[in-house]
């Protein structure tokens, strides 16, 4: 079924064909001219079935992404692991307390205790069970700072496992950003190239008109055919660009790659006040990947401390008490023969221990100079990231700038070849020629738009401030 303004088209085109073929004298050329005016001025069908669809914003997008990305809640149990890894090292200054209750039963009586006859002879006494119980505290007071280093490598490591966290967050941010900006441009590229659709068939209307008229030769409207059917197959391929850029972005959002929805057209391009200078102190800041090394090397640097410990003595504080009762259980004197107190200091040297403390040393050393290595590394890695992403981003913004005029270019340069070719003062290819052109200049325009986005969500990935 024909548009209401197609319908509007064909019938005027037909007047046309009448008045001309019954000797008019309004002359084919006004007639043609009216035409293109018509064909121009008249707005085309525009597709919009996704207007009932839901619609589902960029924000919205992030909040469901980052609720469902695995790289995320994996980073939450690693910061998870790590918490429970400095309870254990606060409970080292702590000390170690181990209580115990016995119970024995045997079947053979034995000899609990002996009582004096009132002649003064002893008596033994036989039972064939006994109680005891037992209470033991252990504190070290001193193991060559091992525990105190320790300790400050876990809380360098626990830094170093949040901005991970921190690091998962921004990238599955920058990934769901460019994957909503892919969709916007693949939906404005397909409409871009419905338009040129229409565009092609109106051309090809007039010029079999024309053709009928014996105003045109065959071989435009072949090429007009050409150009039509081009314009079907590139509007197909825009169609399947949209549609995998949209199951892209469900897979991100971890959502069913066949939801369908509306994304949110209105998004611009937002204002940017970057310099390259305060961009590199602001990544030297903020960017979770170098603060992430930064806190392992300090944590290798207190490994290495901890593991130097081995070699210095430890100083132990004990104390000990039980309690031992043959027969029925009865609440005696603490301070009875049964009752037994024990506490001392332990002072420990490690004369030779096979090298062990040896290895653990070259082995904290080792790992600290491989930190050192990358957190350096990624410094000069990070520079070079900002300075190439800013670049892009001053390349993109004048991209778009350039990608505005071009389009103004285009547009009048297609009325042009319009007005010529009604008057016969170009050919097909002229106009066909100046519709390419217009199709690219409006494609290089979304195109820029897109790079311009996808520049700053780049730049502000690696400054680390990406917004969410």
């Amino acid at each position: 079924m024909l548009h209401p303004h197609q319908k509007t088209k064909r019938i005027f085109l037909c007047n046309i064909q009448e008045v001309i073929m019954s000797g008019s004298l309004i002359p084919k050329i006004i007639m043609f001219t009216l035409a293109f005016i018509l064909t121009a001025l008249l707005p085309s069908q525009t597709l919009n079935a996704q207007d009932d669809l839901p619609l589902l914003t960029l924000e919205e997008c992030i909040e469901k992404g980052l609720n469902n990305d695995p790289d995320i809640v994996r980073a939450e149990q690693s910061l998870s692991q790590i918490n429970n890894t400095l309870w254990t090292d606060y409970g080292s200054f702590l000390p170690s307390v181990t209580t115990s209750l016995g119970y024995n039963w045997n079947s053979r009586p034995t000899v609990a205790e002996y009582i004096e006859t009132p002649d003064g002879q002893p008596i033994p006494v036989y039972v064939n069970e006994s109680y005891s119980t037992s209470l033991n505290i252990n504190q070290n007071l001193f193991n060559g700072f091992s525990d105190y280093f320790t300790l400050r490598a876990n809380r360098h490591n626990k830094r170093a496992v949040e901005k991970n966290y921190s690091n998962e967050v921004i990238n599955a941010v920058y990934d769901i950003r460019t994957g909503y900006y892919e969709v916007l441009q693949t939906m404005k590229l397909a409409d871009v190239q419905r338009k040129a659709l229409e565009r092609s068939r109106e051309q090809l209307r007039i010029t079999e008109t024309r053709y009928e008229l014996g105003s045109a030769a065959l071989s435009d409207v072949l090429k007009a055919r050409v150009s039509e059917g081009e314009a079907r197959l590139n509007l197909i391929n825009a169609e399947n660009n949209y549609k995998v850029a949209m199951a892209n972005l469900n897979y991100l959002v971890g959502i069913d790659i066949e939801q369908q929805y509306r994304v949110d057209s209105s998004v611009i391009v937002r204002e940017t006040d970057y310099t390259l200078e305060n961009s590199l102190a602001v990544a030297i800041d903020n960017n979770p990947t170098l603060q992430s090394l930064k806190a392992s090397l300090d944590a290798s640097r207190n490994s290495v401390r901890a593991a130097w410990g081995g070699f210095l003595p430890n100083l132990n504080f004990n104390f000990s008490t039980s309690y031992y009762q043959a027969g029925a259980f009865e609440f005696g004197d603490i301070y009875s023969a049964n009752h037994n107190y024990r506490y001392g200091l332990t002072l420990s040297l490690n004369i030779f221990d096979r090298f062990l403390t040896k290895r653990n040393v070259s082995t904290a050393r080792a790992s600290l100079n491989t930190d050192k290595f990358n957190y350096h590394n990624y410094v000069n890695n990070l520079k070079l990231l900002v300075t190439q992403s800013y670049l892009n981003l001053e390349r993109a913004q004048l991209a778009m700038e350039v990608s505005g005029d071009k389009l103004a270019s285009a547009q009048e340069d297609y009325k042009l070849a319009q007005e010529k070719y009604s008057l016969g003062a170009a050919t097909i290819l002229d106009l066909l020629n100046a519709e390419v052109s217009l199709k690219t200049a409006e494609s290089d325009l979304i195109d820029s738009e897109y790079n311009l986005n996808l520049a700053i969500a780049s730049l502000e990935k690696a400054l680390g401030t990406i917004e969410y």
